[in-house]
């Protein structure tokens, strides 16, 4: 390690750690407006790591060992909270520092930049084309250059989309409800009253729907429902669409927030779309498209935003092809082998 360098550690439960996250604004003395940058998450985090040269920061990461982690089946670390000026030596020294660490807690894989699971933020995004939406953070755009230049992989792409045209299928719309129905399942919106109860099926829900997902961990159902509660102020019902049997288990589910960072189109971000495979809900995802789309289109809005699917997901060949999606923005994952 360059001597010029010093290296603050930080664990969670240290007092000095809000001094590691206040540190990530000075990567931006310019933030654009409406925007946040990366911040870690206490779950699964190891330590924080500052870098610093003359007292100034120029490098942090969080660095998570989540158990249950892997990647071609073996045991995955993961930093986060990334930060570095734009020197590929400096970066080279932060990443080797995170990979010998990594090695230290057995893992066999470095993977990022993920907030300890896929439940969190991680990615890279490759351009400011497009401005960032609500929930997606910002961050510099030469970073990804940084992960290539010291031996990191791609290996994941990830969409998100963006459709103009809010084109609502009332036919679809209509038979498939009478399907629904003819199959003993009803439609309802997230109960307001009961947002809580509500929040932990859905938690549950998604541990099932998308436990075949790349790089899949399950969320932990209080932290699933502390995280959505903080923007509940933010949420409407409506745009949360809950298909469930006689059993009152969810079955599928649309879950759509507004882009509140938007002030020139009122824009729909739907984040997750999901629903069980079984013969009965066949056709359910063209369904629940469909159905955000009327709902959308009563409250005003203009544009929705298909956020962050994976290059092999369905979902994203469901935007661009029935609901007029076209590409708005791209991020990698990187990961390398220790």
């Amino acid at each position: 390690m360059n001597s010029a360098l010093r290296i603050i550690a930080y664990k969670p439960e240290d007092p000095g750690f809000e001094d590691f996250i206040k540190a990530g604004n000075s990567f931006y003395p310019e933030l654009p407006a409406n925007v946040f940058i990366n911040q870690p998450s206490k779950r699964f985090l190891i330590k924080g790591f500052l870098w610093l040269q003359n007292d100034r920061p120029i490098a942090r990461a969080a660095l998570y060992l989540n158990p249950d982690l892997k990647y071609q089946s073996e045991s995955a670390a993961c930093f986060g909270a990334y930060e570095c000026v734009d020197d590929v030596a400096i970066a080279g020294e932060v990443l080797n520092f995170l990979e010998d660490e990594s090695r230290k807690l057995g893992a066999k894989f470095l993977i990022g930049p993920m907030e300890g699971s896929t439940w969190n933020n991680y990615r890279f995004n490759m351009s400011d084309e497009n401005p960032p939406f609500f929930l997606e953070p910002y961050h510099h755009l030469f970073y990804p250059k940084q992960m290539m230049e010291n031996g990191f992989e791609i290996i994941g792409n990830y969409r998100s989309h963006s459709d103009t045209k809010i084109d609502v299928d009332e036919e679809l719309i209509s038979r498939y409800e009478k399907h629904l129905a003819e199959n003993g399942m009803r439609i309802r919106n997230m109960d307001t009253l009961k947002i809580m109860t509500d929040l932990r099926k859905i938690a549950r829900f998604c541990n099932e729907a998308f436990a075949g997902n790349f790089l899949f961990t399950p969320v932990d159902e209080e932290e699933f429902v502390n995280k959505f509660m903080q923007i509940r102020h933010l949420m409407i019902p409506r745009l949360i669409i809950i298909i469930e049997n006689e059993a009152e288990e969810i079955q599928g589910l649309s879950f759509s927030i507004p882009d509140v960072g938007n002030t020139k189109e009122k824009t729909l971000v739907v984040k997750s779309m999901a629903k069980r495979m079984t013969d009965e809900l066949k056709g359910c995802g063209s369904y629940l498209g469909a159905k955000t789309y009327q709902v959308a289109k009563s409250l005003g809005f203009e544009k929705a935003i298909h956020a962050f699917m994976h290059d092999d997901n369905t979902s994203k060949h469901l935007s661009i092809g029935k609901f007029n999606g076209s590409v708005y923005r791209q991020y990698q994952l990187f990961g390398k082998r220790l």
